[in-house]
């Protein structure tokens, strides 16, 4: 149970309490004075009541609007749930009076008493009863024709983006979903990457936007996608075909299905969308859209609600801007740069498996022979290499993180800058510590060890 349901539960609770503990005093006293002293008390506590409630919820805002604090919203629902009860009890009263005779007197008028008892008691239950069958034929509609997902929305750090609700339509039954980000707009200075650790950096140097929760409809067709992308100052949108069935839908323990998304927004309004287990991958060209400058004024504004503890003007300073477009075209190059490359790997053991978890490598497995030809490859990110029959250990699982801007950077030394010149990344594995691996580059005969990478070693008994 989240806090959010556990606020709500001790409201509910509390309420039912008070109401119950009202219903008896007002049943003592319509035993006890009868009818008058029953409408009386009713009338009393109903102006008390109101009265009480607003005087304080007055000065609570008051304080709120000096200290900043003020009273929850659920204070006033739970306020006027009271209020609604109380205008209830006179309604109680009548058929407790009815009720109250009959115990004195044996005596029942009973088409008073059952009028009252179908309305306020057939009413209630008529009316949940109705809400019951509401839920049930929204739940089984949305069991029908919705799919639980899990979407990944990832840009570069350098390319920060304000994403607007996504939709996702199914064009032959009207089915639809929304789907909002509420942390997004992910953004880190080039300062504070600098003074973190490889891993850190790959993390935030690839940030992912994922919403909660989110279903959509089964068999969709279009996405609705519209993003403003503060660096480019450009406003994409647009309407785009969306290949659900040729996704495959995973089923996991909890017997819940559920379609593993990632989406991939790209500088120049390139959009892929793909999942890591199908190896279907698709690519879209977003509109652009002219805007005002209002309007993109808006959007900053937005991003810095998300972000702020970045500098105010980092978008609209002649400077920023500048650095920025630097950044951002840095970063192209790093990562649309491919290289005739090959990787000659030496383990403790049979080298059973390799995954790299990298987008450049769209994050399906690879095989040893692929990676030991020769032809034209992106850097690598992050390599997961499994090792089987290794001696003590039965495996060993070495994850190597490179900081693909410095791998980058010696290349372009050694190739001296060209990009037609073999390139051979050596990963040397004597033993399950971190001394005993060396990364080294080798172009035209000419070696040099590579130290920016760090790894997480995991051993099997």
């Amino acid at each position: 149970m989240d806090d959010y349901q556990l606020e709500r539960l001790q409201i509910n609770t509390f309420a039912v309490i008070i109401i119950s503990i009202i219903a008896a005093i007002q049943f003592a006293i319509l035993y006890k004075f009868g009818l008058k002293g029953g409408v009386i008390f009713a009338v009393a506590f109903s102006i008390i009541f109101s009265f009480g409630s607003q005087l304080f919820l007055s000065y609570a805002r008051g304080m709120g609007d000096s200290k900043g604090t003020g009273p929850s919203r659920e204070f006033e629902i739970i306020s006027s749930q009271l209020l609604i009860c109380i205008g209830l009890f006179a309604v109680y009263s009548f058929g407790m009076y009815f009720y109250i005779t009959y115990l004195k007197t044996g005596i029942l008028n009973k088409p008073a008493f059952f009028s009252w008892l179908i309305l306020f008691v057939g009413g209630p239950v008529l009316y949940y009863g109705i809400a019951a069958i509401r839920i049930y034929i929204n739940e089984s509609d949305h069991k029908n024709n919705y799919v639980k997902a899990r979407i990944e929305i990832s840009h570069y750090n350098e390319l920060p983006l304000f994403i607007e609700p996504l939709k996702i339509i199914n064009t032959t039954n009207g089915k639809t979903s929304s789907i909002f980000i509420s942390n997004q707009s992910l953004y880190h200075s080039e300062s504070l990457l600098k003074q973190v650790n490889i891993r850190d950096k790959i993390r935030m140097g690839n940030p992912v936007e994922e919403p909660e929760n989110s279903f959509i409809p089964i068999n969709s067709d279009k996405l609705m996608i519209s993003w403003y992308s503060p660096v480019e100052e450009t406003y994409y949108t647009d309407t785009i075909d969306f290949p659900y069935n040729e996704f495959k839908i995973h089923k996991y323990s909890d017997d819940i299905a559920r379609l593993n998304l990632k989406v991939e927004i790209l500088p120049r309004g390139e959009l892929n969308i793909y999942t890591t287990k199908d190896r279907n991958r698709y690519t879209f060209q977003i509109n652009s859209k002219e805007i005002s400058e209002k309007e993109k004024i808006k959007f900053i504004e937005f991003f810095h609600q998300y972000n702020s503890n970045i500098k105010q003007n980092i978008f609209t300073d002649h400077l920023s801007i500048e650095e920025n477009s630097r950044r951002l075209k840095t970063r192209i190059e790093l990562e649309e740069s491919v290289f005739p490359l090959v990787y000659n790997i030496k383990g403790p053991g049979e080298l059973n498996s390799i995954y790299f978890d990298d987008r450049q490598y769209w994050g399906y497995d690879c095989t040893y022979s692929k990676l030991n030809t020769l032809n034209l490859k992106p850097l690598p990110q992050n390599i997961t290499l499994y090792f089987i029959n290794t001696g003590k250990e039965s495996y060993i699982r070495i994850y190597l993180f490179f900081d693909k801007e410095k791998l980058f950077n010696t290349i372009q030394t050694l190739t001296e800058g060209k990009k037609d010149i073999p390139v051979e990344i050596f990963i040397s594995i004597k033993g399950s510590k971190k001394e005993n691996i060396e990364v080294s580059v080798q172009v035209n005969n000419k070696a040099v060890v590579f130290s920016d990478w760090e790894t997480n070693i995991v051993k099997g008994d």
